[in-house]
C-alpha cells in the first residue's frame, strides 16, 4: 500500500476516538468555515482526494494534533537528527522516539532480525545525537533517560539473539545503573530480571536467583504505582 497523507489523518483521528462525521464538522475549508461532507473525509482517508492547501491541512493538523513534520510542513525530521535546525523540538521528539520504541518491538515479533536491527540503528543514532548535542540538565531528564534505557535493552535483545552474550548483560547492567539513579521501579524490576536471566543463562545460578528476586520485590514496587480507578 502506498503511504498518502489520509492513512496519517485516519491514525490521529482515531487515536482521538473521533468519527468521520465528527471531524467533517470540523474540517477547515480554505477560504475560511469549516465542514465538509463525510464522504470527502472518507475519500481524503483513502488516498481519492488530496489537501492541496498548506494552510488548510496546517489547521487540520491541529485538530487532530498530528506533528507537522508527519505530513511534510516541517524541517523536523526525527530519523535524520543531522537535520534538526533553530529550534530545538525536544519533546516531539521524544515522542517519536517513543513511538519508534513501541514500533520496535512490534517489528521483533513479525520481521527478521536485519530489519529490527535497522530499526535499532535509527534509534540509535536519534540517541547519540541526542546525548552529545543537548545540556546535561536535558540529558538527565527522567523521561530521556527511561527511553535510553529501553533503547540499550533493545541493543541487548540483539545481541542476546546474536549470541553475544557478555555484551548483552553489560547493556543491561547500564539499563540498570539508569533505572537506580532515577530510581524507576518498572525500569529496575525489568534490568534485575533481564540480568538474572542472563546470569542464569551463564551457569551462575545462585546470583541469578539474587537478581531475580530483586526483580519480583521491585515488580511489586512499580505495582503501587498503578492507580486503579
Amino acid at each position: 500500500m502506498k503511504y498518502h497523507y489520509g492513512i496519517t489523518i485516519r491514525e490521529a483521528r482515531e487515536k482521538l476516538n473521533m468519527t468521520q462525521a465528527q471531524l467533517a464538522e470540523k474540517w477547515p475549508q480554505a477560504g475560511g468555515g469549516t465542514g465538509v461532507s463525510v464522504n470527502y473525509v472518507s475519500d481524503v482517508e483513502r488516498g481519492k482526494k488530496h489537501i492541496t492547501d498548506p494552510q488548510t491541512l496546517r489547521r487540520l493538523c491541529n485538530i487532530l494534533q498530528i506533528p507537522l513534520w508527519k505530513v511534510g510542513l516541517s524541517d523536523y525530521d526525527p530519523f535524520n537528527p543531522s537535520t534538526f535546525c533553530g529550534t530545538f523540538m525536544y519533546d516531539e521528539t521524544l515522542n517519536t522516539a517513543e513511538s519508534l520504541i513501541k514500533r520496535t518491538w512490534n517489528l521483533r515479533r513479525v520481521m527478521s532480525l536485519p530489519y529490527v536491527e535497522e530499526a535499532v540503528n535509527d534509534l540509535n543514532r536519534l540517541f547519540d545525537y541526542l546525548r552529545t548535542n543537548t545540556p546535561p540538565p536535558v540529558r538527565l531528564d527522567e523521561r530521556f533517560q527511561i527511553l535510553y534505557a529501553q533503547v540499550l535493552r533493545l541493543n541487548a535483545v540483539i545481541d542476546v539473539e546474536n549470541q553475544r552474550y557478555e555484551e548483552a548483560l553489560n547493556k543491561f547492567r547500564k539499563m540498570h545503573e539508569i533505572a537506580k539513579a532515577i530510581d524507576h521501579p518498572a525500569t529496575l524490576a525489568m534490568s534485575y530480571l533481564n540480568i538474572g536471566t542472563e546470569l542464569e543463562r551463564m551457569g551462575k545460578k545462585e546470583e541469578a536467583i539474587e537478581y531475580l528476586e530483586l526483580a519480583r520485590d521491585e515488580s511489586f514496587r512499580a505495582s503501587k504505582h498503578v492507580i486503579v480507578v
